[in-house]
């Protein structure tokens, strides 16, 4: 973080700057997003009687002796892509077996009866989600069923047989107070490791491989991004009859960016210093053209507001040019500003 940073105003600009947005910064409901979650090496472990003594013992590749209505299997696999984005992490689940049927005149045994048919376990999933340089970015909290009837309005080829539907019931960091719903299917041409015993050790999972899966979701996030304003370095707004030109560097101000550290406390307004630094992964494009983000950071005194510093692409002859942003894979509105 650069120390010569224009992190302060004089009073008159900043009073300047905050009626510059009266009437531009009322909360708005923020609309779903997909979220597409690639997971490898998944393997999942199931209590098959084993006794506790002899759980994650065995060294070599093991097979459960049985999914029984009323167990339980424990599932381990990482995060590999967000949206197509190199990224890291951990899904882990916990399912109670259910294996429910709607035969009721000649029911299978070991089935549990029941109006649905299909669902085979119940149970919690949880994403711990990394950029792709390790920094922790947030959490996802699923629970809901694998296999069984395809809810409604889900769209096309979301799902299936290999699959689950879960609602997202919270998360944390950029997902804090996420809602919405996911599926999963396994990836069609990928290797299916299957089921493995209690007794197998997890420690040698990846070595031994498991399937690949994909986990769309319909993300409806708590907060979005959006741009509230773009000035010049000077803090006059940037306007077509001054617009940014290809090369300059340019302060937007920008709502929804999520946590910064080292971090404040929850309604509290960011200090000068530290220089709080936003956490969740930033992407801009103006005009379509990807934009250098130099500095990305909570704005000091103010709450939920943040400065992106970012050097003005070479655009089209355009006389405006669509500034977008993504923070955490969640993208905000467009935002016109004049180039040149």
């Amino acid at each position: 973080m650069k120390t010569d940073m224009r992190v302060c105003m004089t009073n008159a600009v900043a009073a300047l700057f905050l009626l510059g947005w009266s009437g531009a910064i009322e909360a708005q409901a923020p609309n779903s997003v997909k979220l597409e979650i690639v997971t490898r090496d998944l393997s999942w472990y199931v209590a098959d009687g084993t006794p506790y003594a002899n759980y994650a013992t065995v060294q070599q590749r093991t097979s459960p002796s049985a999914y029984r209505a009323f167990g339980y299997y424990t599932s381990l696999s990482d995060v590999v892509s967000v949206n197509g984005r190199p990224a890291k992490g951990v899904n882990t689940s916990w399912e109670n077996i259910l294996r429910l049927s709607t035969n009721s005149t000649n029911p299978p045994n070991g089935r549990a009866i029941a109006d649905v048919n299909g669902h085979f376990t119940q149970g919690t999933q949880i994403f711990e989600i990394l950029q792709a340089d390790g920094t922790p970015v947030g959490s996802l909290v699923l629970q809901g069923f694998t296999n069984g009837p395809v809810p409604p309005g889900t769209p096309n080829g979301w799902g299936g047989d290999t699959g689950g539907f879960y609602s997202i019931t919270g998360g944390t960091g950029a997902f804090l107070g996420a809602r919405g719903y996911c599926t999963g299917f396994q990836r069609p041409g990928t290797p299916t490791r299957g089921g493995a015993s209690a007794a197998e050790d997890p420690l040698r999972r990846r070595e031994r491989g498991g399937d690949e899966f994909v986990t769309p979701c319909n993300l409806i996030p708590m907060f979005v991004p959006e741009i509230v304003s773009v000035f010049h370095a000077d803090f006059t707004p940037v306007t077509a009859a001054r617009p940014g030109r290809a090369g300059e560097i340019l302060i937007a101000s920008v709502r929804g960016l999520g946590p910064t550290v080292p971090g404040v406390e929850p309604g509290a307004p960011f200090p000068a210093s530290p220089v709080q630094t936003v956490n969740s992964p930033i992407e801009m494009t103006a005009g379509g053209q990807p934009v250098e983000v130099l500095n990305q950071i909570g704005w000091p005194g103010q709450e939920n507001l943040y400065r992106l510093d970012f050097r003005v692409p070479k655009v089209d002859a355009s006389a405006t040019a669509m500034l977008r942003i993504t923070a955490a894979w969640i993208p905000g509105p467009a935002y016109p500003i004049a180039v040149q």
